[in-house]
């Protein structure tokens, strides 16, 4: 019975060794500073990548979450992860505060099981300027 902790210590290294590792990661595709645009909507990219095979590929559902407001995203046609949606920003406003959500499910055992990923929080700054506006000739003296 002395070696039972040992053998019960050696089990869980075998264990977490077989699982492997896995990642998700988020990259924000959107720019920090955007121009104010008369409509009130921006524009908001990402990718998201990881390396979880258990992922069922047509679960995958992506949102930008403002505040308590979701929205989702698309996924665009021609880059494989990567997902783009605009998001409302009231009138006046200088700022603001979003993050990044991804609803999937994975297999297990007995059934598919729903799991959820969130993104650092961001910040997009709402610019008054011509910062990212096509140059205007007839603005010149």
């Amino acid at each position: 019975m002395r070696n039972g902790p040992k053998v019960l210590v050696m089990l869980m290294i075998l264990g977490l060794g077989a699982s492997g590792c896995t990642y998700s990661r988020f990259t924000n595709l959107t720019p920090t500073r955007l121009p104010r645009d008369a409509s009130g909507n921006y524009p908001v990219e990402m990718t998201w990548d990881s390396n979880n095979r258990n992922i069922v590929d047509d679960s995958v559902r992506a949102y930008v979450v403002v505040e308590k407001d979701f929205y989702p995203m698309t996924p665009t046609p021609v880059v494989e992860d990567r997902w783009e949606a605009m998001i409302p920003v009231r009138p006046g406003a200088n700022y603001v505060n979003y993050h990044f959500k991804i609803d999937f499910k994975y297999r297990g055992l007995p059934n598919k099981r729903p799991n959820s990923d969130l993104s650092e929080p961001f910040v997009l700054q709402i610019v008054d300027d011509t910062f990212g506006r096509p140059f205007d000739p007839s603005t010149v003296d």
